[in-house]
């Protein structure tokens, strides 16, 4: 008999000599399944036969619920079959299946931001309530829509939830950026000293057009649409007079005289073109560019802006002392002076405000009237007042707060232009803000220029007595001595005089307080204030006598990216044609 060989498993070889031995069935069915030849397919089908899900991650919370699946599973309940009858995959199908799983992803993700920003809210509250002294009694109210006098903390979570009135032309995802047309609502208050409900205090706001998230970059083509839709006015008074002195604006006399006589100042140098922003900046305090950055940005997402070149002076001071004789330069800067014909907008600080409102924190405009301390009959009815020592007539104001504490309450807080008054006035301490409300009359007194703190106090319920001054914000044209508030002498000397009159004239004060404060919510929200910017713009652009230019060492001022926001524009399609 010859010799045979039989390879095992594992390579391993077995000689037999005695090949007449056979092998037993079982042996022989195991050498011949180990040494058929796999391939991948077989490998494939053994897998599926064993129902194994490969590349799916499944992602469990600490209360074992499942929070993140990959793939995730189909939600909507369309056929999963995708073939047609030709072989391959049905792309109308497809198609459909992910738009509607479009929706329950946006849903999801939407219900994800909302539980961020509650849980957001609620660290923020428990921050306030640790850092807030024993003795001082709990928050007022962090929100007011209303007038009343009701002290009652505001809860968003008692109002009715806005998605369930959600009316998109599209579909009802909860998609901020689709619009709802005609959106209006009505808001009413509790009175809790009469227990009626009141909605005769809030008029009824209707919108028409799309709302839009703020980051979107959705800007409205046609500028007289936007204007209408928020209801910009034709005019402004401001605008009108600050205008007059510049009747045309040669940029190239521009390009030349205004870095030779403001380069040193803090001056930013702006041009749009195509609705994009490009700025270059002169001198070394220019930091504040961020605030005109940002409300430029802001106002190009809303609306197509003009093509425009211009310069913004970003100091406290208005600068141009030329007059209209001597060929003044049309510098714009955050607060005018009877001595100046700087083009005014609103100040840094209002501009800061307006896009904390928009982008929803408590430091801002809005703020204030929902903390507008006690009702008017709970003030003390003493004048109030603290700041910095940046004008004598501060100074003066203290030393007549000494001798009459019963009328009236002002400190300095700190010393820098007078240290040496220190000694003799004392240095008062820091108090928020919100506590000034707590007193019925605020006394306004210039700083450095405008007191920037102005509309603030416009916007609480108290009655502010105003300094009259040389300086002036873009609103004060439309306040009157009398309606909006009680005028002061320049020098003080008659404060005391007008705090008499108004504890005896207490119902005309505080009408006077209620009139100030209305005209300032209307003067100071954000609607107003976009067409504000705009309008300067437009007539700036009016007045160009060539066309701007991106001119050398301007930088793009390129649009924010990071943001947590859907954006279906309406409009996209125009915008892409014209970009």
């Amino acid at each position: 008999m010859g010799n045979c060989s039989i390879t095992l498993p594992h390579r391993r070889e077995c000689l037999l000599t005695d090949c007449s031995k056979k092998l037993d069935e079982k042996e022989q069915d195991k050498i011949k399944k180990t040494t058929t030849k796999k391939t991948k397919v077989k490998e494939a089908k053994k897998v599926l036969k064993k129902k194994f899900k490969v590349n799916t991650k499944v992602t469990f919370n600490e209360e074992g619920e499942v929070i993140q699946q990959w793939p995730p599973v189909q939600k909507s309940k369309l056929d999963n079959d995708q073939d047609d009858d030709k072989g391959g995959i049905n792309m109308e199908k497809a198609k459909e299946r992910l738009r509607e799983e479009d929706k329950y992803d946006k849903e999801a993700y939407r219900m994800k931001i909302k539980e961020k920003h509650r849980l957001k809210r609620l660290k923020e509250k428990a921050e306030r309530k640790a850092t807030r002294p024993k003795d001082q009694p709990e928050e007022e109210a962090v929100a007011y829509l209303d007038q009343s006098d009701g002290e009652d903390e505001f809860d968003p979570a008692d109002l009715p939830d806005p998605d369930k009135y959600i009316d998109s032309e599209e579909d009802d995802d909860g998609h901020i950026s689709e619009a709802t047309e005609n959106l209006s609502w009505e808001v009413s208050h509790f009175d809790l000293s009469t227990s009626k409900e009141d909605t005769a205090s809030v008029a009824l706001k209707e919108m028409s057009g799309p709302v839009y998230h703020e980051y979107c970059y959705c800007p409205e083509v046609e500028p007289q649409i936007w204007k209408d839709t928020v209801s910009c006015p034709a005019e402004e008074e401001q605008i009108s007079s600050d205008f007059v002195n510049f009747p045309s604006i040669d940029l190239s006399l521009l390009l030349e005289e205004v870095p030779n006589r403001f380069g040193d100042r803090g001056i930013v140098h702006y041009t749009i073109l195509d609705n994009q922003i490009y700025r270059r900046t002169m001198g070394r305090y220019t930091d504040f560019k961020m605030f005109s950055d940002e409300m430029l940005l802001s106002l190009a997402r809303k609306v197509r802006l003009p093509d425009v070149e211009f310069y913004v002076n970003v100091g406290d001071w208005p600068l141009e002392t030329r007059q209209m004789k001597d060929n003044p330069l049309p510098i714009i800067s955050w607060c005018g002076s009877e001595d100046t014909a700087d083009i005014v907008l609103p100040t840094y600080d209002i501009t800061r405000s307006t896009l904390e409102t928009l982008r929803g924190v408590t430091n801002d405009l809005l703020s204030i009237q929902g903390q507008t301390g006690p009702a008017w009959v709970n003030k003390t009815e003493q004048a109030f007042w603290r700041g910095r020592d940046s004008r004598e007539e501060r100074l003066k104001l203290v030393r007549i707060s000494k001798k009459n504490p019963d009328l009236l309450d002002a400190g300095i807080t700190a010393y820098f232009f007078f240290r040496e008054e220190e000694k003799e006035l004392g240095k008062a301490q820091l108090i928020s803000f919100f506590d000034f409300f707590k007193y019925k009359y605020q006394v306004n007194v210039d700083g450095t220029v405008a007191a920037y703190r102005f509309p603030y106090l416009m916007l609480g319920d108290s009655l502010v007595l105003k300094q009259d001054s040389k300086y002036y914000e873009h609103f004060y044209t439309s306040l009157k001595p009398w309606k909006h508030y009680v005028p002061l002498k320049r020098n003080m000397s008659d404060v005391i005089e007008k705090i008499k009159w108004v504890k005896d004239n207490d119902a005309e004060a505080q009408k006077i307080a209620r009139s100030g404060q209305a005209l300032a919510r209307e003067l100071l929200q954000p609607s107003s204030l976009y067409c504000y910017y705009y309008l300067v713009l437009q007539e700036y652009a009016k007045r160009q006598t060539s066309q701007p230019e991106i001119r050398k060492g301007m930088e793009h001022v390129l649009q924010p990216t990071d943001n947590e926001s859907f954006c279906d524009c309406k409009r996209t399609a125009n915008i892409k044609e014209e970009l």
